[in-house]
């Protein structure tokens, strides 16, 4: 082998290994923020809760679990064998 085929050889490993940790260093920056971003997102559970005694009523509770702030949930309760008076005022 020649000298300008050494470092033809030699030229195309370096320009492979350089690829490799571009692409390899790219992805580790892209989970990094993925990860940066979720650590910052509220979850929400819904957790479905059923009255024990009468069996009829159901409570939906949405507890954010995450570590952002997530928005105010409003859930209609409705229990159809309850008799209930809500007083405004």
């Amino acid at each position: 082998m020649d000298a300008i085929a050494i470092a033809t050889v030699v030229n195309a490993v370096a320009t492979g290994l350089i690829a490799w940790f571009t692409y390899v260093s790219s992805r580790i920056l892209k989970w990094e923020k993925e990860k940066d971003r979720r650590s910052r997102q509220p979850i929400l559970v819904l957790v479905d809760e059923i009255d024990a005694t009468t069996r009829d009523c159901r409570n939906l509770y949405v507890k954010n679990i995450g570590y952002g702030p997530a928005l105010n949930v409003v859930i209609n309760h409705y229990c159809p064998n309850v008799n209930r008076i809500d007083s405004i005022g």
